[in-house]
């Protein structure tokens, strides 16, 4: 087995003065890219690196990465590349998970570099960004690797837990990137734009390896600017364009089509591209989105969206030597087509395992199949299309929810720019829907015109019950909308409500009105307050509109099943108050001689009316669907 290294020095030899890469308007030929990296090797070989090390990358998006990348590797040394905006603390315990000796780095972090993460190696380094004052070495002969030889770690962003060090071979590396270069058609004729966090597989195999391997040009920037995305791609005449579903949003809104006529090739991974973006996107720049998926733990890539034979919205076919199940997650049996099951793959790019994890390599590697913890299903003519992460499903009350499809539908309203949905806590349904928004430039949402469009769109179940409309959302180094930090903003939101203080009288009078109007009686018609809600004729879609409503009003999660457990108009304002106002005020035992019989729902216990509103809902949902 060749060592990854080889696959650059191949290149080198091919064509030794082409361009590797661009950085800041200067280009850096193949071969000066080889020799820095061999002198990297003989620095870290001095420094005593042996094979099997691991050396620490922390490097920002700079020709260094790189030189010691493939310096590393010459060596047989272990490459861990970590996220260079990490605390003093985070990077530390890293470092010590993988077990690192040396930190390579460039000058200015290493100036910043705490004492924890000092304690935790015993070499820091030091490197200019473009690593142009290594002095010449004598050629470093490769050492001897096998397909199975570790080649990197590549540490997971955390999203279910603390972050697990992916464990990635020579011979995982090696076969995902000529499989994804040919996937794509990338030739040493192409310009990748390159602003994906290298630390980050989907930067370091898809974009850097790929390119390199084939002799492209890598047209490197140090992170996505927005303002600079679109001249950097008119400037330097870049042909080949990777992102993830933000990056196609900004460049959008821009509307930057005249910039971006050098493309011929669009890529997006990471996270579900929404059909609306996607079918905006080709309309504005007449280039296809070429979806595709992956996960650090296979190297990346998995399956990819042909040009050839394009599906809109889906994620294409496995891609060569990969197979693919879906699975359900609870029997492990395969699911039939057009049903959703987990995603689990088997290929050559399927990592070793976690670094020093073996109870969690244990959880995802079966009988060599990696279970993904990813949602999809599969049509009739083996197109793959994803639906969730199995972790960010939605139970509302016993009913899935994938964010995705409501955010699908939220993309779709003219004003909507960002938008995330997750489920938040709800001691009756266990969790309900909550959306987070945020507009298009110069541009307002109006909630209640959106949520008529949702109501045109997503059954009742799986409509948001709150919506909070913010500037923008929370996102990830690789632009990535981070759900996880939406669900804990939003966890922990007090809500408007607190401060609207809502007395009863005032929630009884709104809830009366909103009767009238949805009932489409006059204002003179009588509603009792303490009539029960299903005397007036108000049933389970009903009670779904008016808890939407009430969520609306009070700028908080509020349940369908609260016109159930409160069935009067006076206990639901009384109930509301209570909760809105600060801890629930005792009430006296209302006089039994001055209340009318209670109606049947009135009388129901509370989890009796739970159910009897759940087993409607799952009556209901077939047509609802």
């Amino acid at each position: 087995m060749a060592n990854l290294s080889n696959v650059l020095k191949r290149t080198v030899e091919a064509c030794p003065a082409h361009p590797a890469l661009v950085f800041e308007g200067q280009a850096i030929a193949y071969r000066t890219l080889w020799d820095r990296a061999t002198a990297a090797a003989a620095r870290l070989r001095d420094a005593g690196v042996q094979p099997g090390d691991r050396v620490a990358l922390l490097l920002p998006n700079v020709p260094a990465f790189p030189v010691a990348l493939y310096g590393a590797l010459r060596l047989a040394a272990i490459a861990v590349p970590i996220n260079p905006t990490l605390t003093d603390e985070e990077l530390a315990a890293l470092l010590r998970d993988a077990g690192a000796e040396v930190v390579v780095t460039v000058r200015s972090l290493a100036e910043r570099l705490g004492p924890l993460a000092r304690a935790a190696v015993s070499e820091v380094v030091a490197l200019t960004e473009d690593a142009s004052e290594l002095p010449p070495a004598p050629a470093v002969a490769p050492a001897s690797v096998t397909a199975d030889t570790p080649a990197v770690i590549v540490f997971s962003s955390g999203t279910t837990g603390e972050p697990k060090g992916v464990t990635l071979s020579h011979g995982n590396l090696v076969s995902n990137l000529r499989v994804n270069a040919a996937e794509v058609g990338m030739t040493a004729s192409d310009r990748a734009l390159l602003f994906m966090p290298l630390f980050h597989c989907y930067g370091l195999n898809v974009i850097l390896n790929s390119a390199l391997s084939v002799g492209a040009t890598v047209v490197l920037e140090r992170h996505f600017d927005p303002r600079r995305t679109a001249e950097t791609i008119a400037l330097q005449r870049v042909t080949m364009f990777f992102g993830v579903p933000t990056t196609f949003i900004v460049l959008l809104q821009q509307d930057a089509a005249e910039a971006l006529t050098s493309l011929r090739y669009c890529y997006c991974a990471a996270a579900p591209l929404p059909r609306e973006i996607e079918d905006r996107w080709r309309a504005h720049t007449g280039l296809i989105v070429n979806q595709a998926y992956g996960l650090s733990e296979a190297s990346p890539c998995v399956a990819y969206n042909h040009v050839s034979e394009y599906r809109a919205g889906s994620i294409g076919v496995p891609s060569a030597g990969v197979r693919v199940r879906l699975v359900d997650p609870e029997t492990g049996v395969d699911v039939a087509p057009g049903a959703v099951g987990e995603l689990w793959v088997s290929s050559p790019g399927v990592m070793l395992g976690y670094w020093g994890r073996p109870e969690a390599t244990a959880a995802v590697l079966r009988d060599g199949w990696l279970r993904t913890g990813d949602l999809g299903r599969r049509d009739e003519d083996g197109y793959l299309y994803l639906t969730d992460r199995l972790k960010d499903m939605i139970n509302c009350g016993g009913m899935k929810v994938y964010p995705t499809e409501v955010e699908n539908v939220l993309y779709r309203f003219p004003t909507v720019g960002e938008a995330a949905v997750v489920g938040v806590p709800d001691g009756t349904m266990g969790e309900v829907v909550h959306a987070q928004i945020a507009p298009r430039p110069g541009a307002t949402i109006d909630t209640p015109a959106l949520r008529a469009f949702l109501r045109d769109h997503l059954a009742p179940y799986k409509r948001p019950t709150s919506i909070r409309v913010v500037d923008a959302l929370p996102k990830g180094r690789t632009g990535k909308i981070l759900r996880r930090e939406v669900r804990r903003q939003e966890t922990r939101q007090p809500g408007a409500a607190a401060e609207r203080r809502w007395t009863q009288r005032a929630l009884l009078d709104w809830i009366v009105d909103w009767l009238r109007r949805e009932l489409e009686v006059g204002d003179g018609a009588q509603i009792a307050p303490d009539g029960a809600f299903v005397d007036c004729g108000v049933d389970s879609l009903m009670a779904v509109r008016k808890a939407e409503a009430l969520s609306e009003l009070l700028g908080r999660p509020v349940s369908a099943t609260v016109t159930w457990l409160h069935p009067t108009p006076e206990r639901l304002a009384a109930h509301l108050a209570g909760e809105v106002s600060g801890p629930p005020r005792p009430r006296p035992a209302p006089d039994p001689a001055q209340v009318a019989p209670p109606s049947a729902v009135a009388a129901m216990s509370d989890a009796d009316a739970e159910a009897a509103l759940l087993a409607e809902l799952e009556a209901l949902a077939p047509r609802l669907r």
